[in-house]
């Protein structure tokens, strides 16, 4: 602790001796800004994470050490099971679940959010070095993964990037089944 925190500290101690609501109210400031840097920590390392994993995928030999040899083996199975080939496919949830020492349910469940969350920013494209504040932008890890989650949001993409691909194309087609937030219209 530094000096200055400890003054701090010191300052506030004597305050809610005097005033036991100033004392609350103190306490209420630091928790404030100890949540806010715990929140601007977490994005953080999420970018870090996310950096990470893109490089895992650009990498085979690296990924297939990580995912079947490496040190997540511990955390790829399920109540201590080995993973199956296809629970191994998922590079996103077992880096995470790796990352956060994810043994126990809830932790598993925090990973797969997590990596719900950073798996859309990478189909989006998102720059390693925007991660952080692009978490902040849409609103966090929660609603990422919400969105993530909606149903019919790959359909729709896949359908948007396949009518990209036919106008790019120039195939001349007039199409009257136009693809708007995955609907067809």
């Amino acid at each position: 602790m530094t000096a200055l925190a400890s003054s701090l500290k010191a300052t506030r101690r004597r305050e809610s001796e005097d005033d036991p609501v100033a004392g609350l109210k103190s306490a209420q400031a630091d928790y404030k800004a100890a949540r806010s840097g715990y929140r601007t920590r977490q994005r953080q390392i999420l970018q870090d994470v996310y950096r990470s994993i893109s490089d895992l995928i650009d990498d085979d030999e690296a990924c297939d050490k990580f995912m079947k040899r490496g040190p997540v083996a511990k955390f790829a199975g399920h109540d201590g099971d080995p993973a199956a080939e296809a629970d191994r496919s998922d590079v996103w949830f077992h880096a995470l679940a790796f990352v956060y020492q994810a043994k126990s349910r809830e932790s598993r469940q925090r990973a797969s959010k997590h990596a719900s969350a950073l798996r859309l920013l990478y189909a989006e494209d998102v720059d390693a070095d925007e991660i952080a504040a692009t978490i902040k932008q849409r609103g966090g890890i929660q609603k990422l993964a919400t969105e993530a989650a909606q149903p019919g949001r790959k359909a729709a993409k896949k359908r948007a990037e396949k009518d990209e691909g036919e106008a790019e194309a120039g195939n001349g087609e007039d199409n009257d089944d136009a693809v708007t937030d995955g609907r067809l219209e």
